[in-house]
């Protein structure tokens, strides 16, 4: 399964747009493959921090948008959702 290959400069506008719009902080990208998806291609895949009042349901819109913005699948995990593995998979993260 290859990734998505996204402009750069479209990215970081995208994702400059949704951490504005959702009060969100991307940490960074994680490594390809990381996880599947049901569409057969890897989806792209940032690492975040979330506010307090963060919902599921705001989670699921900030990744619906981002998908419309990059016309590619992708997927935000929350540093909070990691628990035991944290440290290893934050330390795999590459700036955006």
């Amino acid at each position: 399964m290859n990734p998505p290959i996204i402009d750069r400069g479209r990215l970081k506008h995208a994702v400059g747009a949704i951490e504005q719009q959702y009060g969100l902080t991307v940490r960074g990208v994680l490594p390809d493959g990381i996880m599947g998806h049901p569409s057969g291609r890897d989806p792209l895949v940032l690492l975040a921090d979330a506010p307090e009042d963060f919902s599921l349901l705001d989670l699921c819109s900030a990744e619906v948008d981002l998908e419309d913005a990059l016309s590619a699948p992708t997927r935000i995990i929350l540093q909070s959702e990691l628990q035991g593995r944290r440290k290893s998979i934050a330390a795999r993260s590459r700036p955006l």
